[in-house]
């Protein structure tokens, strides 16, 4: 499910290409972060985290395309921080709702920016010349992985914070179509009310998002420090087997955390071992819809508020070789073929991380060296473009 990468950088050979779960959108200010992130502690009192800039060079820019090394907020407990000696973490201002109150150290948690990419507390070298990919993690096989060992060992556990993330689907030339997938609580006017083009400088407006409707995705963190000393916090999105509702599209998908409870097991270090948190909250969800979305969003650059806003079926099918002649486009755009989930996998498992100037990435590639070799990812879409949970049945185009 994650070309050439980002805003301010210039990146290694390794961030010249990437794939799989490796965009998502958040386009938040932080006090509707905040705001939507509150939670009711262990003493019935319901809570609302503190926000916390990263100390690094990098802080948070609001989009609706965040790519890999770009800052995304992130929400974690408190208990990994001196928050005794930390003024960041120890004061802040209830928004809007004088109900909610500051959590006490014990119960606090926190919303800062990470960058998207996780960086070993081990890695020497630059920022971006790490070797292997980190921006997502498979929770098949996470606790073996050397590049994830010591965040686990830590318990360095947290919560993506995203309105919701994109996947591709193959369509005929070899050309792919993006699709925001996001929860079902998610109205689509949400995104059809987006800004236009023009607006390209984030936050794009006061928008609200409740509870329930924003995206919690699992993740581990990592601290690193650079030659200069400054701290990096960097995040990995753990992945799991894809939902019966969107293994069209993709065979894996990021573990979305669907319930408060799931979010309390996963950020609770104090009383979870990694292994139990992984056992208790990693599993794929079914009540997502999703829409298509333009495919300038695929250069991972293009930060225009647009990028999460619904297009059309006939414009998402348009793509590739030009329609036969008297062929109807709504014909033309559900005649594709999919491949089956074992010849994606084998695939998959041959590939590299890649991501292509203008090309798309996407969330699932776990720490590997990069070999040679490129995949692709196939699909078939389904028939309401809009918001669907059920993949259709399978058709064969014509050779």
């Amino acid at each position: 499910m994650l070309t050439s990468l980002c805003n301010n950088f210039d990146c290694s050979p390794f961030f010249q290409t990437i794939e799989m779960c490796g965009r998502f959108a958040c386009a938040l200010d932080p006090a509707t972060i905040c705001r939507a992130c509150q939670y009711t502690a262990p003493d019935g009192q319901l809570y609302q985290p503190i926000w916390r800039e990263n100390n690094s060079a990098h802080s948070y820019r609001a989009s609706a395309n965040v790519a890999p090394i770009n800052y995304s907020p992130v929400l974690v407990s408190a208990q990994h921080f001196d928050v005794g000696t930390d003024p960041a973490t120890t004061s802040g201002r209830i928004l809007d709702h004088p109900e909610v109150k500051v959590s006490t150290v014990e119960n606090q948690r926190i919303v800062m920016p990470m960058r998207f990419g996780l960086i070993p507390s081990w890695h020497k070298g630059g920022e971006n010349e790490l070797r292997i990919a980190t921006i997502n993690c498979r929770v098949e096989g996470i606790m073996q992985k050397n590049a994830f060992a010591g965040a686990l060992k830590r318990r360095r556990r947290c919560v993506v914070l995203a309105e919701g993330f994109y996947e591709w689907e193959k369509l005929q030339s070899n050309v792919k179509q993006p699709y925001l997938l996001y929860l079902t609580d998610m109205p689509q006017k949400y995104f059809e009310q987006k800004a236009k083009r023009e607006d390209s400088e984030p936050p794009y407006g006061n928008r609200e998002v409740l509870p329930e409707q924003l995206m919690k995705l699992a993740a581990i963190f990592d601290v690193w420090h650079n030659a200069e000393n400054n701290t990096i916090y960097s995040f990995s999105i753990v992945t799991c087997e894809p939902s019966k509702a969107t293994v069209w599209i993709h065979d894996r998908m990021p573990a979305v955390l669907r319930t408060e409870e799931e979010v309390n097991r996963w950020l609770d270090s104090a009383h979870l071992s990694s292994e139990e948190a992984l056992k208790l909250c990693i599993h794929a969800v079914d009540d997502l819809h999703w829409h298509p979305v333009t495919r300038a969003m695929g250069n991972a650059t293009y930060k225009g508020a647009d990028a999460s806003v619904p297009i059309s079926p006939t414009e998402a099918g348009n793509a590739g070789k030009p329609l036969d002649p008297g062929q109807p486009k709504i014909v033309a755009f559900f005649s594709k073929t999919r491949k089956t989930k074992q010849e994606v996998v084998k695939q998959e498992d041959s590939a590299p991380l890649r991501v292509i100037g203008g090309g798309e990435a996407s969330l699932d590639k776990e720490a590997s060296t990069l070999p040679p070799g490129q995949s692709s990812i196939t699909a078939f879409f389904p028939s309401d473009h809009g918001n669907s949970s059920q993949p259709p049945a399978k058709r064969t185009r014509k050779e």
